[in-house]
């Protein structure tokens, strides 16, 4: 499974914490043409495959996380509900990781650790270690807005444990010991914060991941700059300002310019403090990115409060209050605040310097409040839940006297019922004789079923029959014009070297004769392989079908994408052939009519349904009003298909590529398969 970033790398920035939080493709199948959204709807709305349904809102509800987290919400509660409905463990799982994340982005944490704790205990229940993973990041992501830092470092530590369990778990390695790093950093301890930042920065770098790079390196520079240790600060904030740029991540190069700033202006170096701070802001201003906008315009009236320039700070400080203003940003204000009181103390303007000083302290009593008011919020829901158990009780006592009333009823049906039964006695006869005659015409129509689905069958397999002879005639081709070829040079060759004919100037006969030979055993090989793939005999339709599609990726130049969910137990093996004929020929066709340049081809078993598709980008074709292709060879195909009691589905525009969708029953076959045996 691919590995979740999800909401993990935090970046301290010279005000306070940042948190980036990020996605990178946690799903199991992502749709190879990455269509928008209104198209993932639409195709939703299209299927009648209900996981497929399932799946695809999921998707939507996770691009609309950060866009527009309310309207994720109610998408995942709504997938959530019928993946449950349906017992899809992928969905139940996805969707409970995104309803906690649409909760932490609004800071609605109650809700977001009641999701969290849902989903872990489904990952734990369902033996899922990848989303108790997720569960885990979330919930360190929760302690730490919480302010829970020691909490959070059990957490991640946890976390870090598991993933030392995994394959593949290198990014979630890197998350756990940076998140460690941010806690220990909170709390004043910087050695340890240090020490886990390297372990983190060590895997990054082994991976070559530029981005985390970049994060931590900035990390531990906010640590030197804070313990006092400058070089070594600007070091490796330059470092990640490199990354940042070569990443092209605007953001995070924002971050890194603010804490360059911070850092020239600790050292005295204004004219560099006053560079580093105009780039910011252009920067910052061209991604709209308005806490770094407020943080750059904060430090440029910074920058001439620290040269003494206090009438020349005021204007840039009353510019950032009222950006802050507007995004309420609280701790942000405190500071400004701070700083415009100092400086109309250097003024000795003491009204203005009294009426921000009074700012801050209110703003800093109404945080405070606000903390009283959110554990005040808290203790009530905790009373509104005492209250919720007190009405289940209630609700349970009302159960309990309707059950009671509801026996009387059904002693009272039970006396009718007993009633009854003695006129059934007299009328049995009566009603024996009318099932018998019911049950000779239940067998005349089953024996009528049973001869037309045989008329079907022979139909089938006469056509199944025709392309086998198809195939036959396609081999004695491919032997007739390649082997037949080649074996005649061959005997030419021969034929010189008998008579003694050897041509000095050119190539030795003998290597040319041994060169022919090894051609015509690999024309021999492939013809056999075409015949039948050793891999499919030795190791079954999955790895037959990872060789099929290598080989047409190689030969055909095609971005070829394989994705196979499910398939835990091999089929009966002339079914699995049959399959694998299936896919071979529609590659084929596509290689020979598509002109594609990229392919996606899907296996999925779900609830004994072996689900098959197969998409291309390339020309299309024009659909018979039936829904199906025609003029491609796709006959053999649809016979194959119907022989496995399937159903084949043609989905086509020119222009736009080709989609063919493939149910076959599986469970039917099997059964098909040992009443063979019996």
């Amino acid at each position: 499974m691919p590995t979740d970033q999800d909401l993990s790398i935090f970046l301290q920035t010279r005000s306070g914490l940042k948190t980036l939080i990020t996605l990178a493709g946690f799903f199991p199948i992502l749709l190879f043409a990455q269509p928008d959204i209104d198209s993932l709807i639409f195709k939703s709305q299209q299927t009648t495959d209900d996981t497929l349904r399932n799946y695809l809102m999921t998707v939507v509800g996770e691009r609309l996380l950060y866009t527009d987290p309310r309207r994720s919400a109610a998408i995942n509660r709504e997938s959530l509900q019928d993946s449950r409905k349906i017992r899809y463990q992928n969905g139940i799982a996805r969707n409970l990781t995104n309803l906690s994340a649409t909760f932490i982005l609004r800071g609605v944490y109650d809700s977001a650790s009641l999701y969290v704790d849902t989903l872990m205990a489904f990952a734990e229940s369902e033996d899922l270690p990848w989303f108790r993973i997720r569960a885990l990041n979330r919930r360190a992501v929760i302690q730490y807005y919480q302010g829970l830092f020691l909490d959070g470092i059990e957490t991640n530590l946890e976390l870090l444990a598991l993933a030392e369990q995994l394959k593949g778990t290198e990014q979630n390695k890197i998350n756990a010991l940076n998140n460690i790093g941010i806690n220990y950093e909170k709390l004043l301890e910087y050695d340890k914060a240090t020490e886990y930042y390297l372990k983190a920065l060590d895997i990054a770098s082994t991976l070559g991941n530029k981005y985390n790079q970049a994060a931590i390196s900035g990390n531990l520079g906010v640590i030197y700059k804070n313990s006092g240790r400058l070089q070594e600060a600007e070091e490796l904030i330059r470092e990640s300002i490199s990354l940042a740029e070569e990443i092209n991540h605007q953001s995070l190069l924002v971050d890194e310019l603010i804490n360059l700033t911070d850092i020239y202006l600790q050292q005295k170096n204004f004219r560099l403090a006053r560079q580093t701070n105009e780039r910011t802001l252009q920067v910052a201003e061209n991604v709209e990115d308005n806490n770094g906008i407020i943080k750059a315009i904060f430090q440029t009236g910074f920058i001439s409060y620290s040269q003494g320039d206090f009438r020349q700070a005021i204007p840039s400080f009353l510019e950032s209050e009222r950006r802050a203003r507007e995004k309420d940003d609280r701790e942000e204000l405190v500071n400004i605040y701070e700083h415009l009181h100092l400086t109309y103390e250097h003024l000795d303007q003491h009204d203005r310097a009294y009426e921000y000083l009074s700012r801050q302290t209110a703003l800093k009593d109404s945080i405070f409040d606000q903390e009283k008011t959110a554990e005040l919020d808290r203790l009530e829901m905790a009373y509104q839940v005492a209250e919720k158990d007190k009405e289940i009780l209630a609700q349970e006592l009302e159960i309990i006297k309707r059950t009671r009333q509801r026996n009387i009823l059904i002693a009272a049906a039970m006396i009718i019922i007993l009633f009854g039964l003695l006129v059934y006695f007299f009328l049995r006869k009566i009603i024996r004789n009318t099932r018998e005659i019911a049950r000779q015409k239940e067998m005349l129509q089953d024996q009528q079923i049973k001869q037309l689905v045989n008329e079907k069958k022979i139909i089938t397999l006469d056509a199944m029959l025709l392309g086998q002879e198809e195939e036959r005639k396609r081999i004695a081709a491919d032997l007739h014009d390649s082997l037949g070829s080649l074996m005649a040079t061959i005997k030419g060759h021969f034929s010189l070297l008998a008579e003694g004919n050897f041509e000095p100037s050119k190539e030795n006969n003998y290597q040319k004769t041994d060169r022919l030979i090894n051609q015509a055993s690999n024309e021999v090989r492939r013809i056999s392989h075409n015949m039948m793939p050793q891999a499919l005999v030795n190791h079954g339709l999955i790895d037959a079908l990872e060789d099929l599609a290598r080989n047409h990726a190689e030969s055909s130049n095609w971005q070829l994408d394989l994705q196979v969910i499910g398939m835990k137990t091999r089929l009966p093996e002339k079914y699995e052939i049959m399959i694998f004929r299936i896919v071979q020929e529609l590659f084929a066709n596509i290689s020979r009519h598509a002109a594609a340049s990229k392919v996606l081809l899907q296996v999925i078993q779900k609830d004994e349904i072996l689900h098959l598709t197969i998409e291309d980008d390339g020309r299309g074709f024009i659909q018979h009003q039936n829904g199906n292709g025609t003029g491609l060879g796709l006959d053999s195909v649809r016979d194959r298909v119907a022989y496995l009691q399937g159903e084949i589905d043609f989905d086509s525009v020119p222009g736009e590529g080709t989609t063919i969708s493939i149910n076959i029953p599986v469970i039917n076959l099997i059964s098909e398969m040992e009443t063979h045996h019996e």
